[in-house]
This record gives structure tokens, C-alpha cells and sequence, in this order.
């Protein structure tokens, strides 16, 4: 990827985590393929495909609390050309 897109992809990352705290998870479905692939922290928190990816958000959008986050720092964990991989913390 250019770094233009690379650049745009690490803003649509943390657009996107920004909104999943906030509860908003329309923005971020609206942004998926049908092939998402959703890894989180907790074991549970590992789905493939879109509906299941929304199925799994509007669980999850009743257990969480809204909240804002600190210390976002996002890096390129890999770059194949047409496809990139993000990887992240945050508090």
C-alpha cells in the first residue's frame, strides 16, 4: 500500500475504535467486507464474516460502558501490497 492509503487506514483504525467505545458500532459495519475478520483482546472476541460481526458487536455494545481513549498508539504490522495489517493499544 502508499503511504497515502496506509495513512487513511490507520485513521479509519482508530475512527473505528474511537466509535466502538462510544457504542457506535453502525459506523463500523458500514466500513466491513463480508470477509471482516474481528481479533480482540479476550479469547471469546475472535469472528469471521460480517453478520457475525454483528451479532458479536450488538452483544457486545450491551456488556461495555461508553467511554473515551488515552495513549492510542497504532503501528503497520504488516503491508502485502493490497492488503495491510494495523495493530494497536490504547487505555
Amino acid at each position: 500500500m502508499t503511504k497515502k492509503n496506509i495513512d487513511e487506514v490507520m485513521r479509519l483504525t482508530q475512527e473505528c475504535l474511537t466509535r466502538y467505545w462510544q457504542l457506535d458500532i453502525d459506523y463500523i459495519i458500514s466500513l466491513c467486507d463480508e470477509d471482516v475478520v474481528r481479533i480482540g483482546a479476550l479469547q471469546r472476541e475472535f469472528t469471521m464474516g460480517k453478520e457475525a460481526l454483528i451479532d458479536d458487536l450488538t452483544a457486545v455494545k450491551t456488556e461495555i460502558k461508553p467511554c473515551h481513549l488515552v495513549s492510542q498508539e497504532y503501528e503497520v504490522a504488516q503491508n502485502a501490497g493490497t492488503t495491510c495489517t494495523i495493530a494497536g493499544r490504547y487505555l
